[in-house]
């Protein structure tokens, strides 16, 4: 339990510790407002002159869609290996897009098709780098959708571009798309050229031949050979146009057709022996079958065709042996041998023409299709959206340079406030007098207000000095109960040896210590205390001045001379048990004066009639005077002017009196401008907002606006 309540006690103090620490940034940044407001402001004013004179910009946007895996790529990917390849081709196509390859055939095309009209690219001496410049791409994420923004200051042009570029671009993809079926179809081609000219010539050597000759038609063994012979040519030509991978077979029955062709002696296609005819009759069956067996992808060395080729082997032998008996025996004369070369010939050149003319067939159906191949090649891109003519300019965009310079304001004045709290060595609130000087604060007082109406505001030696007493405010207002405080804290000091002699001083001049003093003994007096206020500042004396007092005699007079009488030294003011003793006469040599040993027998003597003595003392820092007074007192207060005196400089009035024994009481923090920060947060100020009319009805104090510092 104890240890749970220990760990909220912790997180207690860190959770303060933060919120303090929040409070603290939030007061720099409060002291620093003008620094703030002025570094904004500034950067407001240069972003509106920015945005008046910029030039409008146009944006036009078009949206592309590219769908295609990266050639060489396996069709089988992972869904990562997917993902990859396919961002990769997409930002391979942006970057394809930006190209200057790519941005010149834009141009190219704009200033054919666009060449009439006024478009600043047009004029532009280097219109593709601009061009580069102008364009983004942007891949709209997870799909693969390339939106296309061109910027441009005429909406027109944005449009135009825009558009242009991608139609551009869907252009080179289906060139891309079509180059390898295009390159087929130009094969092709060439290819039915070649075929349509031997055509040709073989349909013309066939008339020739068949009018010269007089020979119109084959017989029907010639016929029955041809068409064989055709079908298994055509067959071929078919297989090596459609890359199979039957070549090899028909190559085998051309060189069987040529290998019989030499065998054979003569042409015997009119031998009318019968058992010649019987015998090439079983032959060319044989063949056929063999032929078949081939075609069906039998190996040679299959015992069918093991079989078939012994057969074939054989009939050719007897075919050969009776071929050479029937020519040997004179049974055919000249005229046959002459008729069938005849019949040999038309053969041979009928077949050549269905050769060309089943080729040409063929790669005209190969053409035809290529070219409805390529037809179809639409590419990998397509437009989805064209760009329009932009209605409205996206820069200088007034909203976001406003915020922009905004928060650019916002960062230089921060930068400058903590530059300026960094080289501001001036003390602003209490924590920092105990936190750098290691004093404690005795009393805070509220910058006093000048404003107030007055008929002697402007008349009169003292100006609006006399403004500054504590009989010039309200008993109950902040004011009097900041120097309430004050009082208090000195009353309660030290309890076991009350203290009644005081050094008030600060560490450089118009610190408003004069003032502090008056209105300090002006309280002490009011709880019935005789007090009496010594004017040691004998360099430049004041109180004189705050209570309408002659100079002399004075403490000089004192000092100098035993004959002045101590009481007729002493002054009477209009409030009751408070008294005052001015510098006298200024001498030459203050601090020889104060160091004498007849000052020290002043003090006793003022000590001895008064329940409170408070000297007014010049600043340490620039004379010796206070230095040697602390010496003579129970105890020194320093004065601190808020935001103005620097820590060094108190630091070093601390170490100067301490070093000649002198005792440090504490610090008053004066002329403290109190922000609604400090009373929005609390704090030490929170009791100076509040204060009492004379009716005695509680009443919040305003905030002081434009008061002149106190300069006492």
């Amino acid at each position: 339990m104890k240890t749970n309540r220990t760990k909220e006690a912790i997180l207690t103090k860190e959770d303060k510790d933060s919120h303090l620490d929040i409070i603290a940034y939030l007061k720099v940044l409060w002291r620093r407002k003008i620094v703030m407001t002025t570094a904004v402001g500034a950067t407001l004013f240069f972003t509106l002159i920015y945005t008046f004179i910029s030039p409008k910009i146009y944006e036009a946007q078009t949206s592309i869609l590219i769908q295609q895996i990266p050639e060489g790529k396996d069709t089988f990917l992972t869904p990562w290996e997917y993902i990859g390849a396919r961002e990769n081709f997409i930002n391979n196509q942006a970057q394809i897009l930006k190209s200057r390859t790519n941005l010149k055939l834009v141009i190219d095309k704009i200033r054919k098709e666009h060449s009439g009209e006024n478009l600043p690219i047009l004029k532009d001496p280097d219109p593709i780098t601009s061009l580069a410049y102008n364009i983004i791409v942007k891949p709209v994420e997870r799909t693969d959708i390339v939106n296309i923004l061109v910027h441009s200051t005429d909406p027109k042009e944005a449009a135009i571009i825009a558009n242009t570029v991608a139609e551009n671009l869907l252009e080179q993809s289906r060139l891309t798309a079509r180059s390898a079926v295009s390159e087929v179809r130009k094969f092709l081609e060439k290819q039915l050229k070649i075929v349509q000219n031997n055509l040709k010539e073989s349909a013309d050597s066939l008339r020739v031949f068949k009018e010269k000759n007089r020979v119109f038609s084959l017989s029907n063994e010639g016929e029955e050979l041809f068409t064989k012979l055709s079908t298994f040519d055509s067959k071929y030509n078919e297989i090596e146009a459609d890359y199979i991978t039957k070549k090899k077979q028909l190559d085998f029955l051309k060189k069987k057709y040529e290998q019989n062709q030499k065998n054979l002696v003569t042409d015997i296609t009119e031998i009318k022996s019968p058992l010649i005819m019987n015998l090439r009759k079983k032959l060319i069956s044989l063949e056929t079958e063999y032929s078949n067996y081939l075609l069906q992808g039998l190996p040679e060395n299959h015992p069918k065709m093991e079989k078939i080729k012994s057969l074939i082997n054989e009939t050719k032998r007897s075919l050969q042996k009776e071929v050479r008996k029937y020519i040997s025996s004179g049974a055919e004369n000249g005229n046959l041998i002459t008729e069938n070369q005849k019949i040999t010939k038309l053969a041979q050149l009928e077949r050549a023409y269905k050769i060309n003319d089943n080729t040409y067939e063929m790669l005209m159906q190969k053409y035809e299709e290529a070219k409805i191949t390529e037809a179809g090649q639409l590419g990998s891109v397509k437009i989805i959206d064209k760009a329009f003519i932009p209605t409205f300019a996206i820069k200088p965009n007034k909203k976001k340079n406003l915020l922009f310079a905004i928060l650019v304001g916002i960062g230089i004045g921060l930068v400058f406030t903590v530059f300026t709290e960094y080289i501001d060595t001036s003390i602003k609130e209490p924590k920092e007098v105990e936190e750098y000087i290691g004093e404690p604060t005795l009393g805070i007082i509220p910058n006093i207000n000048h404003t107030f109406l007055s008929k002697e505001k402007n008349n009169g030696k003292l100006g609006n000095a006399k403004k500054l007493l504590l009989t010039e405010f309200p008993p109950r207002s902040g004011v009097a109960e900041a120097y309430r405080s004050l009082r208090t804290n000195l009353q309660y000091f030290n309890t076991d040896k009350p203290i009644k002699s005081i050094l008030i001083t600060s560490s450089i001049a118009q610190e408003g210590k004069s003032t502090i003093v008056s209105n300090l003994a002006i309280s002490l007096s009011q709880l019935g205390l005789k007090t009496v206020m010594v004017d040691a500042d004998l360099r430049k004396p004041m109180l004189h001045k705050l209570f309408e007092a002659d100079l002399s005699p004075g403490l000089t007079n004192l000092i100098i001379s035993k004959d002045v009488e101590f009481k007729k030294t002493i002054k009477n003011t209009r409030i009751e048990n408070l008294f005052l003793i001015t510098a006298g006469s200024v001498p030459p040599n203050p601090a020889e004066l104060l160091e004498s040993k007849r000052m020290k027998e002043v003090s006793y003597e003022i000590t001895k009639e008064f329940d409170y003595l408070i000297f007014d003392a010049p600043p340490i820092v620039l004379v010796a005077d206070a230095v040697i007074l602390s010496t003579l007192v129970d105890g020194v207060i320093l004065i601190i002017e808020a935001k103005k005196t620097r820590r060094d400089a108190i630091f070093s009035s601390k170490e100067i009196i301490k070093n000649v024994g002198g005792k440090i009481l504490g610090t008053v923090l004066n002329k403290t401008r109190f922000s609604r920060m400090d009373y929005m947060y609390g704090g030490y100020s929170g009791y100076y907002y509040y204060g009492y009319d004379e009716s005695g009805h509680k009443t919040k104090k305003k905030k002081q606006k434009g008061g002149k510092r106190n300069e006492l």
